[in-house]
């Protein structure tokens, strides 16, 4: 590996900017050399390949609003892409100039716009954020597994922009990392963090969101916090994990990761090449409950977290979770929560179920 390209690896970790390589043919890919997320027509990475430019940096700002800033110098020709709607021109051009200096050692000339020679096409980064990555990444999270937090967090910014939900710009990225960190305490209770610890979290990080007075803040915190919740869910596992022997972690991992689906002891003991009597009093013997209790409390934990902040019907919700009827998770979530639920139909079951969490 080059120098420069560790360089560039190393950059992008530090600015959380998206760096990109455009070959001669016109070919994109990420500074690890998979293919870029920023998805451009084929046409126009070719005539970027082909164009001839001044050495310097380039921003890309169509319709006024800038999205990256291409660098080309002797030997490169890379896009620099910020991954959030509300990025600065200034933010970029700093970015730029590092990475240029710490390719070239002399500063480049930054050119304030490429609209008039190469336009970006207006579709880059205008949808909203993939719906199917944020689930990816929020189950990252649930999991307390950072590198595909990261990972998933790195295609979901990319995939869109995350939204307009106020004028002003600096209270609409605080609105924005708020909402982000609603959600990720929620998934946080659901991987095992305690409710009273998780919401003491989220408002200690809301607090400090208020506090950042930048664009620039803002945008540096939006990862962190994400990785912070983590940690705080390792941490808890952790502590729990020392309790139990590590064939009792194995059999609840085995029983998160097939939540939902026809997974029965004969398939828990064949994935751990145990006998399957063995599992379950190993289980008892350790926890004080059995398999299945333990199962079914962690479906009503997800139950819990869909029901209050989704709006998938409850009959929905019930299948994704592998309960055989609404009636039946019904029964299930008023013994493990204790909730008092006349024996209603379905619907005004959950309805009575919902208001006593709300």
């Amino acid at each position: 590996m080059t120098e420069s390209l560790k360089f560039l690896q190393n950059m992008q970790e530090i600015t959380q900017l998206e760096i990109d390589q455009l070959d001669a043919a016109g070919q994109l890919t990420d500074v690890w050399n998979r293919p870029a997320i920023v998805k451009l027509p084929e046409s126009y990475l070719k005539k970027l390949a082909a164009a001839s430019f001044t050495p310097g940096i380039f921003l890309l700002a169509p319709s006024s609003v800038i999205r990256g800033a291409l660098l080309v110098d002797s030997k490169h020709r890379l896009l620099i892409w910020q991954n959030l709607r509300s990025c600065t021109q200034h933010h970029l051009e700093q970015a730029g100039s590092a990475i240029w200096f710490g390719l070239n050692q002399h500063w480049p000339k930054i050119h304030k716009t490429f609209e008039n020679e190469l336009p970006l096409p207006e579709h880059i980064l205008e949808n909203h954020n993939s719906y199917e990555l944020e689930k990816r990444m929020l189950s990252a999270v649930r999991n307390g597994d950072d590198s595909s937090y990261q990972h998933y967090f790195r295609l979901l910014t990319s995939s869109g922009a995350f939204g307009q939900v106020a004028k002003d710009r600096l209270r609409n990225q605080k609105n924005l990392l708020i909402c982000h960190i609603t959600l990720l305490t929620r998934q946080a209770i659901e991987g095992g963090l305690a409710p009273n610890e998780a919401f003491a979290l989220s408002d200690q990080l809301c607090q400090q969101v208020e506090s950042l007075q930048t664009i620039e803040q803002l945008n540096a915190r939006l990862q962190a916090i994400g990785q912070i919740f983590i940690q705080r869910i390792q941490t808890t596992r952790q502590a729990q994990n020392n309790k139990k022997g590590l064939l009792t972690q194995k059999i609840e991992a085995a029983l998160r990761d097939h939540c939902g689906q026809n997974y029965s002891l004969d398939d828990l003991a064949h994935d751990l090449q145990r006998d399957k009597y063995y599992l379950a009093h190993l289980y008892k013997q350790e926890t004080g409950q059995t398999i299945n209790q333990y199962e079914n409390s962690y479906r009503i934990s997800r139950f819990k977290s869909m029901l209050l902040w989704t709006d998938q019907p409850i009959t929905e919700i019930a299948a994704v979770l592998g309960f055989a009827t609404p009636n039946y998770a019904s029964r299930c979530f008023s013994r493990y929560c204790a909730a008092s639920v006349s024996p209603a139909p379905p619907a005004e079951a959950f309805t009575a179920i919902k208001n006593t969490l709300g």
